[in-house]
């Protein structure tokens, strides 16, 4: 069970799963391309809804990029085949 504290949802230790806050650490943005460059936005994850979603019996809160503190709600890792490509910017 989660209880509201402060403001904010805090864990109960019999719940199943843990919510985690990942505001800060996001990479990237659903707005913009994600992979090739910034510009191609067909190269993105178009996601149908933000907030709390849940898939499989697993919830998850998909952050709208119009409400984070700086406009990022993905986590994209490093990588790609391409050297000039985007992606290869990301930490």
């Amino acid at each position: 069970m989660n209880q509201l504290l402060d403001g904010k949802i805090q864990w109960v230790p019999n719940e199943r799963y843990r919510p985690l806050d990942l505001n800060g650490l996001f990479t990237a943005s659903t707005t913009t391309g994600l992979y090739y460059n910034k510009d191609t936005l067909s190269d993105t994850l178009p996601f149908q809804h933000f907030g709390d979603i849940e898939a499989n019996g697993v919830p998850y809160k998909v952050v709208d990029p119009k409400n984070s503190n700086d406009g990022l709600n993905l986590i994209i890792l490093k990588g790609g085949p391409y050297e000039e490509a985007y992606s290869k910017s990301f930490p």
